[in-house]
């Protein structure tokens, strides 16, 4: 058989259907791009796993192979950073609970940081990233608001 591992993963609380959602996006360990990855997630109040059927990504975990990534709850979606090779860049990949669907938030134009170095956060109501960057004698902390949680939605830095 074909070996899979989990790149993301997720909780979250689907309010439609009063459902607990555990999410999981799982790729070949030998990537072949013709069989792509599965995207799945555990209900609850079912027990049972469902494959979403038909949808198309190709997002790599950037953070460390061997390790999945933890999703990032807000606004009823799971929220990851992924490589996505379709566009060559770093994008917020989420995952809406109640739709079942996969959408891509960019980051911001000017938003040039190394994965480790970055990270997602609620700041107030907004969804948040956090940069830090390092100087040869101090520490600098950026921080990056969506005023407005939608998917071309510009990021203000605070």
């Amino acid at each position: 058989g074909i070996e899979y591992y989990t790149d993301f993963y997720g909780f979250g609380y689907d309010h439609s259907t009063h459902d607990y959602l555990l999410v999981t996006m799982s790729s070949q360990v030998n990537y072949n791009p013709r069989m792509p990855p599965h995207l799945e997630f555990f209900s609850l109040r079912a027990n049972t796993w469902k494959e979403i059927e038909g949808t198309q990504f190709t997002y790599r975990n950037i953070m460390d192979i061997q390790q999945p990534a933890a999703g990032f709850l807000f606004n009823r979606a799971i929220h990851w950073f992924a490589y996505y090779p379709d566009l060559q860049e770093y994008v917020i990949v989420a995952f809406d609970l109640m739709e079942k669907k996969l959408f891509n938030m960019h980051l911001p134009d000017d938003f040039d940081r190394e994965p480790e170095e970055y990270g997602l956060w609620v700041f107030g109501e907004f969804l948040s990233l956090w940069a830090v960057y390092y100087g040869d004698f101090d520490l600098t902390l950026e921080v990056w608001v969506m005023k407005e949680y939608k998917v071309n939605s510009p990021w203000t830095k605070t």
